[in-house]
């Protein structure tokens, strides 16, 4: 039975900030940041993300929810 290795997203050099920014790291946060609300929930929807509770709830389904509900100071 094959066995999964972890996967290492960044070189242990990239330990700080700017480490982090210049192996990309932000880059998905500056796209979302331009993205209207909407734009950005059919984004979430479209990647699947899901919960990591039991149920495995959609991410979208329930930033939906909360987008619908009154702003509350």
């Amino acid at each position: 039975m094959a066995t999964a290795s972890p996967v290492r997203l960044l070189e242990a050099e990239h330990r700080d900030l700017d480490g982090y920014r210049s192996a990309g790291g932000y880059v998905a946060l500056e796209r979302a940041r331009h993205l209207s609300g909407d734009d950005l929930l059919s984004t979430v929807e479209r990647s699947g993300l899901r919960g990591r509770g039991g149920a495995g709830f959609p991410t979208a389904a329930k930033w939906r929810a909360a987008a619908r509900q009154p702003a509350v100071p």
